[in-house]
C-alpha cells in the first residue's frame, strides 16, 4: 500500500464564513404563505478555500492559507475561527470596501434548509490591489510542494491574477490544482488538474453534461483546451470522472448516502 507523508501545500482562494439559524417549523406564517421559523441556535462553520483547508489540516496536511476579507463586522469573527481551526491568518489580506463572503442558512427540523441568504458585493466593486498576494507567493512559493486554487468567483481570483500565480509555480517547478467556478477557460490555462462539477463543467465547456459520455466527452475537451494534465470531475452521486489528454483514466463509482446538506462537498473532493 503506498503511504503518502504530509506535504506543505498553499492554498489561494476565497474564503466563506458559513452561518446556519437552526430551530422548528411548527406551522405557517399568517403574514404570507412561508414557513414560520421558531429560532433555537446559530451556528458558524468555515466555508471556501477556509473549508478546504481545514480539510487538508485535518487529513495531516501542513496548509498555508493566502485569501481576503472585508474590514468589516465578519472580520474579527472570521480571523478567530481560522485560528481555531489551526489556520493561521498571516497572510488573509483585509481591505475596507471588499464585503467579507457570508452564506445564511436557515434551517428546520433533519437539517432541512429552508433559505439561504448571501452576502457579498456581487459586483466586487473594491479597489483592488494584487501587490500583497503577489508579493507573498514570489517569496514564499518555494518553499510548497503544491499550491491549490480555491475558485468561488467572490472577488480576490481574477484571470489576472490566477494566472500570475500559474506562471509563478510553473517557474519554481510547483504543481497547481483549481478547483474552478469561472466560465472562461483561457484563466485556468497552465494549470495541472481542475476539478470542476457538471454544472461548472457544461458552463465552462457549452457541452451538455447528461449522461457518463457526455462527461467524459466534455471533460477530454476542457483538459485539452486548457492544457492541464488532467481533469477530475465530480458528478454527485453518479461519482467521479478522471481524464487526460488522450482519454478517461478511472471512473470513480459512489457510495449513496441520504444527505440533507452537501455544502462544501467540493471541498472535500479536492481535499
Amino acid at each position: 500500500m503506498l503511504m503518502l507523508g504530509p506535504k506543505k501545500i498553499l492554498v489561494v482562494g476565497d474564503v466563506i464564513l458559513d452561518i446556519s439559524c437552526k430551530g422548528k417549523v411548527n406551522r405557517v406564517s399568517p403574514e404570507a404563505p412561508i414557513p414560520a421559523l421558531l429560532y433555537e441556535e446559530m451556528e458558524y462553520s468555515l466555508g471556501g478555500a477556509a473549508n478546504l483547508t481545514s480539510n487538508l489540516i485535518a487529513a495531516g496536511q501542513d496548509v498555508t492559507l493566502v485569501s481576503i476579507i472585508g474590514s468589516d463586522k465578519y472580520e474579527n469573527t472570521l480571523r478567530e475561527m481560522l485560528v481555531e481551526s489551526g489556520i493561521s491568518d498571516k497572510y488573509i489580506f483585509s481591505f475596507e470596501k471588499y464585503t467579507t463572503c457570508v452564506k445564511y442558512r436557515f434551517r428546520a427540523q433533519n437539517d432541512q434548509q429552508l433559505l439561504r441568504v448571501d452576502v457579498e458585493d456581487p459586483n466586487h466593486n473594491f479597489t483592488r490591489d494584487d501587490t500583497p498576494v503577489l508579493a507573498l507567493l514570489k517569496e514564499v512559493v518555494g518553499d510548497f510542494d503544491l499550491v491549490i486554487i480555491s475558485d468561488y468567483c467572490k472577488g480576490l481570483l481574477d484571470e489576472k491574477l490566477t494566472q500570475s500565480i500559474i506562471h509563478i509555480c510553473k517557474s519554481y517547478g510547483i504543481r497547481v490544482i483549481i478547483d474552478v467556478k469561472n466560465t472562461t477557460i483561457r484563466k485556468y490555462k497552465g494549470a495541472n488538474i481542475l476539478k470542476p462539477n457538471l454544472q461548472e463543467l457544461s458552463f465552462l465547456t457549452k457541452k451538455p453534461v447528461k449522461n457518463i459520455e457526455e462527461i467524459i466527452a466534455a471533460s477530454h475537451y476542457l483538459c485539452k483546451k486548457s492544457g492541464a494534465e488532467y481533469v477530475l470531475t465530480t458528478c454527485g452521486s453518479a461519482g467521479m470522472v478522471l481524464v487526460n489528454p488522450f482519454g478517461l483514466i478511472k471512473y470513480i463509482n459512489s457510495t449513496r448516502i441520504n444527505a440533507h446538506d452537501v455544502t462544501g462537498a467540493g471541498d472535500t473532493a479536492i481535499a
